[in-house]
């Protein structure tokens, strides 16, 4: 289950839960999802009927009550399963249709680990999931899990009657999560204290102590429930947290090049650009650059497999996607590109090209005695072209995964309608994984058509301040007015922590307060170099005072995707306007 974003899938959802709710005021704090994206008609309408049958509102604020626990989506998991129970058969009289739609449901999920791959059944809670085989397996026909006995309590437990009012189930849900998890709804989330040590001391507490060490990050959305945002606390925020196993830093390296394609960089220039970017708050920070080739000298193992599978489908729905709408985007890209080539009327000068006779072009002149080359000078042409750059970062974590045929026609038009115009652009889609902030190359400055931005794809977290960085140092286009636009929802977030530093000497979760802060700190860095930074908020309200501070005004709000392209050519026209 997943926050609302403004998507056709999740519309769709939306108009799921206001049938069976029965009222179309009604803003859920859930929308319910198939691992595919599409939405799940049965759990929505569970959604829509808890809002129906329960008071929503305390529901709500019990939900509040584990935002920050670090188990909150195996506890939404948990008590959806129970919801389901109760509003089921409350519900089952009045619409007997029900139960076929719940035995559907059943099948669909067994159909659907056939499916599943390793990475996913990886990132699965064993507790929860088997809770989920005990409910599904019977209407499934199906051999049900071998549960113990505490585990048969707990099903016994989740099976909760249609016969509750809203205190009883509430009173229950406490219940469970007490007497089974030993967590109380009324005491605050525990952070667990992190102590960063180096060297001897590290070796030396290792052996002493007992140690756990935990990945938490996936390229697969996990089927879960999260809370509205805009009821949780900022510790409460959903995290794209599963457990996987350990990995070497060689193991992890292997497994960026086999899954997001090979380095533009070799070793030697990949490790200094690291060294260059990855310092202070990313100084334990890597980067993958790439175009997504595949690399030759990395056989790709199952899962690399799967990933380039899942990226192929991506990109034939998103071909898919713009060829049904080509006649509508075709005009757009007309109209972008007439109101940009206004604007850009007063930074056009003129384009000089390789010629006999002119001013001498000192990088060439050694092809004179060396290769016998006349054309070693430049001349001024009447042909002009913008003195202006726009290097474009699309947000590609999981958090998009709704949207991802959207955005890529979106910033296929916007491409486009710039490179009509003669303007230098490059688009970057970033996301992180394992520590590494990856950037791929969507479109270069020097790439003759656009058709390689249908390659996005969404997966893993999104560290800003260091893409944002990294994009700045890649941005090598020789103009000299550069603009650097976002795609963002102003919620930096990463599994790799903020290193101890001088006056902090624990790690902190690069998240929150913690991340936005350092984002904003990297913007201003940026515009004292001479950029031009600029942000395109798709995303909660929420997160509005994160993005002032972060960009200040400089940013345009959509409320859906589609209203990309418009809103980078207001944002590009405005930003011309006042360097003018």
């Amino acid at each position: 289950m997943l926050q609302r974003q403004y998507s056709p899938e999740q519309r769709r959802a939306l108009n799921l839960i206001w049938a069976a709710a029965g009222r179309y005021d009604l803003d859920p704090p859930f929308m319910a999802f198939e691992p595919g994206g599409q939405p799940s008609f049965y759990f929505n309408c569970v959604v829509g009927l808890a809002a129906k049958w329960l008071d929503l509102p305390r529901l709500e604020a019990f939900f509040a009550s584990y935002a920050g626990s670090s188990r909150q989506e195996a506890f939404d998991e948990l008590v959806w399963l129970g919801l389901e129970n109760c509003v089921y058969e409350k519900e089952l009289p009045v619409r007997p249709i029900l139960a076929s739609l719940r035995q559907q449901y059943a099948l669909d999920f067994f159909a659907h680990q056939q499916k599943m791959s390793r990475q996913q059944w990886m990132a699965k809670n064993n507790r929860v999931y088997e809770q989920q085989q005990a409910r599904w397996a019977p209407l499934a026909r199906r051999r049900g899990p071998l549960l113990t006995p505490r585990a048969k309590e707990l099903s016994q437990a989740l099976a909760l009657p249609g016969t509750l009012d809203t205190d009883e189930v509430i009173a229950r849900l406490q219940g469970i999560l007490r007497d089974f998890f030993q967590f109380s709804g009324s005491e605050p989330a525990r952070t667990p204290f992190s102590l960063h040590v180096r060297g001897i001391w590290a070796g030396l507490l290792t052996k002493l102590l007992p140690t756990e060490i935990r990945h938490t990050d996936q390229l697969v959305l996990r089927r879960s429930s999260q809370l509205r945002a805009a009821n949780a606390s900022p510790a409460g925020k959903a995290l794209l947290a599963n457990h996987l196993s350990v990995r070497r830093a060689e193991a992890d390296r292997v497994y960026m090049e086999t899954c997001f394609g090979r380095s533009l960089y070799n070793d030697h220039d990949l490790a200094a650009l690291e060294e260059t970017l990855c310092t202070g708050n990313h100084s334990s920070c890597h980067l993958w650059i790439t175009r997504g080739e595949p690399s030759p000298n990395r056989p790709p193992d199952q899962e690399a497999k799967q990933l380039a599978r899942d990226a192929a489908r991506q990109r034939q729905r998103n071909l898919d996607f713009y060829a049904r709408h080509s006649q509508l985007y075709a005009s757009s890209i007309r109209r972008l590109s007439e109101q940009l080539q206004d604007a850009l009327h007063s930074y056009t000068q003129p384009q000089p090209v390789r010629a006999r006779s002119g001013h001498l072009d000192s990088r060439r002149v050694w092809r004179a005695p060396c290769l016998q080359d006349p054309v070693i000078f430049l001349r001024q042409t009447d042909d002009v072209q913008p003195d202006l750059s726009v290097d474009l970062l699309l947000d590609a974590s999981a958090s998009r995964l709704n949207s991802q045929e959207l955005i890529a026609a979106q910033g296929y038009i916007l491409a486009e309608s710039l490179r009509r115009c003669g303007v230098k652009v490059q688009i970057f889609a970033f996301r992180s994984l394992r520590g590494y902030t990856v950037l791929q190359l969507l479109k270069g400055y020097q790439d003759p058509g656009c058709r390689s931005i249908f390659d996005y794809f969404a997966a893993g977290w999104n560290r800003d301040g260091l893409a944002l960085r990294t994009a700045a140092h890649l941005a090598n286009s020789g103009c000299q007015h550069r603009l650097l636009l976002i795609l963002t929802d102003a919620s930096p977030n990463d599994s790799q922590k903020i290193p101890p530093s001088g006056g902090i000497p624990f790690s902190r979760d690069y998240g929150d307060e913690a991340a936005v802060a350092d984002t904003a700190a990297e913007v201003k860095a940026l515009r004292k170099q001479g950029f031009r930074v600029g942000a395109i908020f798709f995303g909660l309200t929420q997160n509005v005072p994160f993005l002032k501070n972060i960009y200040g005004s400089e940013f345009v709000r959509i409320q859906k995707i589609d209203q990309l392209a418009g809103a980078v050519g207001a944002l590009l026209q405005r930003q011309l306007r006042e360097m003018d």
